[in-house]
């Protein structure tokens, strides 16, 4: 048998497993089901696959003329759907283990379908998973994967938009020698709906059997369509935590050093709520870690419950510090020094002080601090942050 019609035959397995919906369901507005007919034509050019997938589609249609169904009763995919489907869209043959994988749920706001695997086509074993998620709109700055962080280096996170507006987010990372040296892949996709793909690779070489494009192109798929019937819009408004625009987080900073100290910061568009700078001053060079989120969730009494050091300012902001070693021997140096703070109005602003590099290869920090522990708090804990 053919590849072509191996993967029809899948295909067609795992339309079979798409949800039925209610009579209800089958009800939900001439716009959600232009926007099917849209998809539909869409497949029919794409070839095979995405034929096979359209049948799975009109299983979860929706007619004019009615209301949309409640939350509880959108359809759902099953475990097995997610598993067929991933098999369909990866290279036959190279599905070794399946390691779990999840259906939809009742409540449409909790996370999605999901399915993990073990890989190997012959250039060695890579875990690799598949997880969806239904995003809060707008897509913005402040949706998680939408954007890189400023955290992250160059070479470590790319960005790239489609002409749909789709936006991909490619991440890529070594672990420590120590701890197996392996290289994590993730492809996340996101389209102006906020559905979100989020691929995860693991292995010591996860490009050599699958391609960031070939993982665009699985996260892309139509195939996927069915999973987001069932998942809701978040309904929890975006401005319950939102991040300080990270231009505006390294404009700040810079107005708080004490004289004879210098911050510069990463040019570039970044992810709101985080930013770093390369600290110079007194001789020395070290790296401040910066999040800022405004109107956070913790409530303040709860906020550094349980721990130890926990100040509170004159004004009503409460001050956590905290100090990160090697490893958890106890007379390891300290790496990274950090102080977070809870501000009044909600606002949470966390700042981390290392030495040059980056996590996990850092030096000891003492001797190359350009901030003291009380300068630290006192940028972290200014009212320049709140409002």
């Amino acid at each position: 048998m053919s590849y072509e019609d191996e993967l029809a035959r899948a295909l067609r397995g795992a339309a079979d497993l798409a949800p039925r919906p209610e009579p209800a369901v089958l009800a939900a507005g001439a716009a959600a089901r232009g926007r099917v007919l849209r998809r539909r034509r869409r497949a029919v050019r794409a070839g095979v696959c995405a034929a096979v997938v359209a049948s799975a589609l009109t299983t979860v249609a929706l007619l004019p003329g009615s209301e949309p169904a409640p939350p509880a009763e959108r359809p759902m995919v099953s475990a097995a759907f997610m598993e067929l489907t991933v098999r369909a869209l990866l290279p036959p043959g190279s599905v070794v283990e399946v390691l779990g994988s999840t259906g939809g749920r009742p409540d449409p706001h909790a996370n999605g379908p999901m399915v993990e695997l073990m890989l190997d086509d012959g250039h060695g074993p890579v875990r690799f998973s598949v997880s969806t998620e239904r995003m809060a709109l707008p897509v913005d700055a402040d949706t998680p994967g939408a954007e890189c962080p400023a955290t992250r280096q160059a070479e470590q996170c790319v960005r790239t938009e489609g002409a749909d507006g789709t936006i991909v987010l490619v991440q890529r990372a070594v672990e420590r020698a120590e701890q197996g040296g392996r290289k994590t892949l993730v492809v996340q996709t996101t389209n102006r709906e906020g559905r979100r793909v989020r691929l995860d690779l693991a292995g010591q070489d996860p490009e050599s059997s699958l391609t960031v494009d070939r993982l665009t192109e699985i996260a892309t798929s139509p195939a996927w369509d069915p999973v987001f019937v069932g998942l809701a819009v978040p309904d929890r408004p975006k401005e319950d935590n939102l991040g300080m625009p990270a231009d505006r987080i390294a404009s700040t900073v810079r107005a708080l050093l004490p004289a004879g100290v210098d911050g510069k910061a990463p040019e570039g568009r970044f992810a709101n709520g985080e930013q770093w700078l390369a600290l110079t001053g007194n001789g020395r060079e070290a790296r401040l870690t910066v999040s800022v989120h405004l109107r956070s969730p913790i409530r303040p009494e709860a906020f550094g419950r349980g721990e130890e050091g926990l100040t509170r300012t004159a004004d009503g902001a409460s001050v956590l510090t905290r100090e990160l070693r090697d490893d958890s021997d106890a007379k390891a140096p300290v790496t990274i020094r950090t102080v977070d703070v809870l501000h009044p109005d909600g606002t949470r602003v966390i700042l981390s002080q290392s030495g040059p590099g980056v996590w996990p290869d850092l030096p000891p920090l003492e001797g190359r601090e350009v901030l003291s522990l009380q300068q630290l708090v006192a940028l972290a804990a200014s009212p320049a942050w709140r409002g």
